[in-house]
């Protein structure tokens, strides 16, 4: 049972679960969406000295599909196979 819904409150549980399990985990996608995007999908420094419609639109595409993975997997998880 998670520790937050348990009574008495035991801060020492509810610490250990956020840090632990809950948010770590979470953190650590996102850290791990934010590297890749930067390593591997951001094009180099030096093309931006000059910045264009098509560098930004390079960037908007790019985010733009990691919402739609992000979110569109979010939404299927929860919202398609009802899972939770």
């Amino acid at each position: 049972m998670n520790p937050l819904w348990r009574w008495p409150m035991q801060p020492v549980a509810i610490l250990r679960w956020l840090l632990g399990t809950y948010l770590f985990w979470q953190t650590a996608a996102w850290y791990a969406i934010g590297y890749v995007a930067w390593r591997f999908l951001t094009p180099r420094l030096d093309r931006f000295a000059s910045l264009g419609l098509d560098d930004i639109g390079l960037l908007w595409v790019r985010n733009a599909a990691i919402m739609l993975i992000v979110i569109g997997g979010q939404h299927y998880v929860l919202y398609v196979r009802r899972a939770q």
